[in-house]
Parts: structure tokens; sequence; C-alpha cells
């Protein structure tokens, strides 16, 4: 309402305040757009803020589809566009020596000082959005669960080398579903790892039932690669990421200026920020990158984000949501992977 007109060709310099606190860390996030205009109004730039880190949906179960109707649920009709939406959690999953710093990373991933196990339910929040946090294999074949499972491995350490003794099993027998992903969830209580369907065997990347699909995208569809298009790529002032230095990544395919403080515990890393239009509420997911599948070395830091769901297409390839420059959508790939987690409220 109290619009201002400059011109000129120098840098325009401002700070965006906010005029009062929440309640308590718990109150729900307020959001807010900022839209600036420039070249005659030719182009545009956008500013997405979220005020709280409390835990909150990004689409709503009351907000429309916009490729159409997804309100028939496996066994039934329900009253909502969106049943399956969830609560997210504003941060990865890493594990307590990862984040106060005594695992320092290295190659022998049967040392729990640099790539640690945690018990069911052990792992944590990072501190800020743009923190890669762990990367976490899908699961883990039955005959290797006491050894590798729930397993995090560094976030950036070893970059080019391979992981000595990386679990490369492709091939599983087991499935989320069954007690075996009971075993295996890292989520801190009251979170666990969000599905891409309802939970079977075998799963062809369904839009009835995804939590993933139904929170994400405003155009949500079947298949892979669900196109997440409100989304936008970009650098996210967390009070982390913003107060350092903009760095190169290494390894694999990795991105040029897209990380601060890299090969320590902390790495942040550029971002794709999803967005609901009818909201302005965000969620962002940093591009961390991944551990491949084969031995472990790290891969497209800066320029992918990859998040696992629980969820599998069949006995070698699980679910994942990929961000990326470009776009961001649902995809399948060998669930020896080590990618990020970002979990659900359990609800």
């Amino acid at each position: 309402g109290g619009s201002q007109k400059i011109s000129g060709t120098d840098d325009i310099n401002f700070r965006i305040g906010l005029r009062s606190t929440l309640a308590s860390a718990s109150t729900a996030p307020r959001y807010a757009l900022v839209v600036i205009q420039y070249d005659n109004n030719t182009k545009h730039q956008y500013l997405y803020l979220r005020q709280g880190e409390a835990p909150d949906y990004l689409m709503r179960p009351e907000d429309n589809n916009v490729a159409g109707d997804i309100t028939t649920q496996w066994g039934g009709t329900v009253s909502q566009p969106r049943p399956s939406a969830k609560k997210w959690a504003v941060s990865n999953l890493t594990t307590p020596t990862l984040k106060d710093g005594t695992a320092i990373g290295g190659t022998t991933a049967t040392s729990n000082s640099q790539h640690p196990q945690v018990g069911v339910n052990g792992a944590v929040f990072v501190d800020y959005p743009t923190q890669a946090g762990a990367h976490w294999q899908h699961m883990v074949a039955t005959p290797q669960v006491g050894s590798f499972a729930r397993r995090a491995y560094h976030p950036t350490i070893p970059a080019t080398s391979a992981i000595s003794g990386w679990n490369g099993t492709t091939d599983f027998t087991e499935y989320w579903k069954n007690t075996l992903g009971t075993n295996q969830e890292v989520s801190p209580v009251g979170f666990r790892r969000p599905n891409d369907g309802p939970y079977s065997d075998n799963l062809d990347g369904a839009v009835s039932g995804s939590e993933m699909r139904q929170s994400f995208s405003i155009n949500a569809t079947a298949g892979q690669y669900n196109n997440i298009d409100n989304s936008v790529w970009g650098y996210y002032a967390d009070g982390f990421f913003d107060r350092r230095v903009i760095i190169d990544a290494t390894g694999d395919g990795a991105l040029a200026k897209s990380t601060v403080v890299f090969t320590t515990n902390d790495a942040a890393y550029i971002c794709r920020l999803l967005f609901n239009k009818f909201t302005n509420a965000s969620l962002v997911f940093p591009a961390s990158g991944c551990r491949s599948y084969i031995i472990g070395t790290l891969s497209y830091a800066g320029l992918y984000g990859f998040y696992w769901s629980s969820s599998t297409s069949d006995s070698k390839f699980g679910y994942n949501m990929d961000v990326l420059y470009q776009s961001a959508g649902q995809v399948r790939r060998l669930r020896s992977h080590g990618f990020a987690i970002r979990p659900v409220v359990d609800q």
C-alpha cells in the first residue's frame, strides 16, 4: 500500500523487517511474497518470506489441483482435493555426532566416528534450512542390517574418492511397508519418512495417496517426472547461507558458486523453493547432491538435491523427489543411493 518508485542505474539496497514476533516456536509460520519489478515492469524478481520454523503445510488438503481431480483414494472418495497432504519439517535430517562436529567424515563406512549410525528414530534436524544434513540409503537388505542400517554418510567428505565398505546392494526383497522399514526409520519421534503413494510392494508413482505429490505440486500428476512447476531456484537467506562466502562445490557434476562451508558437517547449498500460490507458503530444499549407488562418491553437489520417500516401484528402485536448477519432480532411482531425508509430521 505504500509503494515508492525509484530510478537510476546503480544497485538498490533495502532491508525487509518484521513488525512482530511469533508467540512461540510452535506457532504456525507466516508467509509473504515481495515482487520487485524493473525495466518498465517487463522483468520481475520474487522474494519468498517465511517467519517461523514450525512444521507446516505447503499445499493444504483443501487446495485444488490444477491437473484435475485427485479426490479418489484407494478404497473410496474423500471430501478434500488433497487428503494426503502433510505438514513438513523445515530442515533435513542428520545425526547428533555430525551436528556437533565430532564426526568429521572419512572413507571407512564401518567406523561410527566417520559415517555414524543412529538408532531407530535417532536422527536430528540440522539448524538451518539450507544445510545439507546427512546422506542416507533408502534401506538396507536383511543380511547387512547390523552394520549398515540407519547409517548416515557425511554431506561432503569424501567428495571424489570411494567410501571403503560402501553397501552397493541394488536388488532387494524387502519393502518399507514390512518390518524392515520400521526398523530403519531414522526420523525423530513425531516424524516419519513421507510416502509417494499407497504402501505396496510395487508402485507406479500414483497421485492418489502420495504425500509428496499432493503436498508439493500444484499440478500433481502420476508416474515419473511429475513436474513441480510451482517452484523457483536460487539462494536462500536463512541466517546461515547468507552470512558466509559462496564457493564452488566439488565432486562429480558439482556446480560452481553453489555452497558455503563445503567439506564441513554444516555444508549448505543453493536451493529450490516450492511455493503455494494460494497462501504464499514456501519450503526450501537444498541441492545437497547424493552418494553414488556404486561406491558412495559425492555427485551433483549444488546442482541436484535428492529426497527419499518410503515408496518403491520394484525390488531395485525407490521413489524420490529431485530438485535441480531447471525443475523439480518425482523420479525412481536405485535404492542404494545416498539421498537426503525430509520428514513429515506423523499424524
